[in-house]
Parts: C-alpha cells; sequence; structure tokens
C-alpha cells in the first residue's frame, strides 16, 4: 500500500471505531497540504457529518504544514468545546512547506504540542514510514510495514487508558 493509501485506510478505521465509542458530535477528522500555504480539509465535524464521502475525495498531497495546522485545529476544537481531547496525527514526514521547515519549525511544533497539551489534548503522532522528531507528542509510534496496524492500536489504546475516560 502506498502510504497515502494506508493514511485513508487508518482513517478509516479510527472513523468506525471512534463513532461506535463516542457520540458522534464529539468527533473531528481533518487532513492538509498545500504547495505554498497550508490547506485545511474538513472530513468530518458535527456541523459537517459527511465522512464516508469526503474521505474518497482525491487530496493533492504536496507539503506538510504541521505547525499551522495543528495550531489552527486546536483553535477551532476550543471555540466550541472544553473537553478532554484525543489529538491523533498520521504523517509521511517531517513539518515542511513553502519557506517552512527544518529545525525552526520542530521547535515551533514544539511550543504548539506543548500549549495543546496543557489545555488538555493528548497528542499521538502516527508516523508513516518516517517520523524526523518522535517526542513532539506525548504518544507516538512509527509503523513502517503498511500492512500491519497493530502498534497503531496499541499506542492508542495506552493513550485513552492513562488519560481519558470514553463515555
Amino acid at each position: 500500500a502506498s502510504p497515502a493509501k494506508f493514511q485513508k485506510t487508518v482513517m478509516k478505521s479510527l472513523y468506525y471505531l471512534f463513532n461506535d465509542l463516542m457520540r458522534i458530535t464529539d468527533l473531528e477528522i481533518y487532513g492538509h497540504t498545500g504547495a505554498t500555504s497550508p490547506e485545511l480539509y474538513r472530513y468530518h465535524s458535527p456541523e459537517y457529518p459527511h465522512f464516508l464521502e469526503t474521505i474518497e475525495k482525491k487530496m493533492d498531497y504536496q507539503e506538510s504544514y504541521d505547525g499551522p495546522i495543528i495550531q489552527e485545529i486546536h483553535k477551532m476544537v476550543r471555540k466550541n468545546s472544553d473537553k478532554p481531547v484525543l489529538f491523533i496525527s498520521l504523517s509521511d514526514g517531517q513539518p515542511s512547506g513553502n519557506q517552512y521547515g527544518g529545525p525552526e519549525a520542530i521547535s515551533k511544533m514544539q511550543q504548539i504540542m506543548e500549549k495543546a497539551k496543557r489545555d488538555n489534548f493528548v497528542t499521538v503522532g502516527i508516523g508513516i514510514q518516517y517520523f524526523s522528531s518522535p517526542g513532539l507528542y506525548q504518544y507516538s509510534v512509527v509503523v513502517n510495514n503498511l500492512d500491519e496496524t497493530h502498534s497503531i492500536a496499541q499506542v492508542i489504546n495506552k493513550a485513552v487508558k492513562e488519560n481519558l475516560v470514553v463515555d
């Protein structure tokens, strides 16, 4: 499987898992890319419950503006809720983009992740065949064999058990 196909498969699995475990109004799924600036794609949110249709749309995978996107999602979620959040990031690379990347972007992303953690976001990073800075997330795993997903279930299970009570 390609990293993009694997990412969609994992997103679908997580959607079905969390859709069964929690209220659908508490589930939000986003993706991002962009050639010259970050582009945020909403796959599912309480006001836009269309995951199964939107996940099949072709997304032109380009750059990974991880820091600015995570910062924006943090703001969006906190505008509507103060509940604890399980934030899962699937990534096949390091923060990169037009005039964005390298040690400076990683340092800024560490600040963004620390702020989210202090704001009751439990962060899980899933690296798809690569992770430049696994320490950015409270919990992380790198999946090298795209035919095996048990390590993803293990890291999410650990994050949930140690931090959250799912209603």
